[in-house]
C-alpha cells in the first residue's frame, strides 16, 4: 500500500498506481476506499474496463447490487467478450432477485466460454429459483461435467432432485457432495431429511448425528433427527431432540441453496 501512495504522490495521474491501490484495499476488506481508488483510475482513463469490473466487484460485496450492475456494464460496453462481467453483472442481478435477467447474463457469460463451470452452476441457481428443476439440473450437471469436484453443484442438484420427488437420486447426489467435502453440515443435514423421506430412519439419523457435530447450532438438524425417531415410535427421544433446540422449525425442511452463486474473482 505504501509503495502505491508513494507512486501516486509522485505522479498522481497514474491511473495504474490507483487501480493496484484499490486491489490492495478490496483484498484488506475495505471496500469504500477501494471503490475511490478505482473511481480516481477510471477518472484518469475512462476507458480502463478492468477499473470498472473491480468497482462492480467492490459494489457487490458492499451489497450495493445496482451500482455494480452499472459498473458491469461499463466493463462490458468497453469489452463485450469478457465473461467473467457477465457472470458477475449475473450474481448481482441474482442477489436483487431478477432471476430471469440473472440467466440471461449468465448464458452469455457462457456463450463466451463455454467451459466455465462457475456460470452454468450459477445459471442452475437462478433457474431453480424461478422452478424450473429440470434446467437447474441441467445446469449443475453441466458444471460437474466441467468440474466433477464441484461439491456444492452436486449439493444444489441434490436439492432440486429432491423437490422433484427423487429422493434417492437426491440422497446420491448428498453422497457426492459429501464425499467431496466431509466437513459440509448442510449436505449432511439434507442427506438426513431425504433420508427421513424414504423411510431410511436409522441412516437419517447417522448423517444428522454428523450434522449437527458440524454444527450443533444446526436447528434443522435436530428437529430432523427428532423426526426420525418420532417416525420410529420412540416419542421420548423425538421430545428430547425437539427439546434441544426449542427454535427448530419443522424438519420437513429442505435446506436453502447454502451454496450460492460463485463470484469470478477480481483482475
Amino acid at each position: 500500500m505504501q509503495a502505491y501512495d508513494e507512486a501516486i504522490r509522485l505522479d498522481p495521474e497514474y491511473a495504474e498506481a490507483w487501480y493496484n491501490k484499490g486491489i490492495t484495499l478490496d483484498n484488506l476488506g475495505n471496500y469504500t476506499e477501494a471503490i475511490q481508488a478505482y473511481e480516481e483510475a477510471i477518472r484518469l482513463d475512462p476507458e480502463y474496463a478492468d477499473a470498472w469490473y473491480n468497482k462492480g466487484w467492490a459494489l457487490s460485496s458492499m451489497g450495493n447490487y445496482t451500482g455494480a450492475i452499472q459498473a458491469y456494464d461499463e466493463a462490458i460496453r468497453l469489452d463485450p467478450e469478457d465473461a467473467w462481467a457477465w457472470n458477475n453483472k449475473g450474481n448481482a442481478l441474482y442477489s436483487m432477485g431478477n432471476y430471469s435477467e440473472a440467466t440471461q447474463a449468465y448464458d452469455e457469460a457462457i456463450r463466451l466460454d463455454p467451459e466455465d463451470a462457475w456460470a452454468r452452476y450459477n445459471k442452475g441457481i437462478a433457474l431453480y429459483n424461478q422452478g424450473k428443476f429440470d434446467e437447474a439440473i441441467q445446469g449443475y450437471d453441466e458444471a460437474i461435467r466441467l468440474d466433477p469436484e464441484y461439491a456444492g453443484a452436486w449439493y444444489n442438484k441434490g436439492i432440486a432432485l429432491a423437490d422433484q420427488g427423487k429422493f434417492d437420486e437426491a440422497v446420491q447426489a448428498y453422497n457426492e457432495a459429501i464425499r467431496l467435502d466431509p466437513e459440509d453440515a448442510y449436505a449432511w443435514c439434507n442427506k438426513g431429511d431425504t433420508l427421513n423421506k424414504i423411510g431410511n430412519y436409522t441412516e437419517a439419523i447417522q448423517a444428522c448425528d454428523e450434522a449437527i457435530r458440524l454444527d450443533p447450532e444446526d436447528a434443522y438438524a435436530w428437529c430432523n433427527k427428532g423426526d426420525a425417531f418420532y417416525a420410529m415410535g420412540r416419542y421420548d427421544g423425538a421430545l428430547a431432540f425437539y427439546n434441544n433446540r426449542t427454535y427448530a422449525v419443522d424438519g420437513r425442511f429442505l435446506g436453502d441453496l447454502v451454496h450460492t452463486t460463485t463470484i469470478t474473482n477480481m483482475r
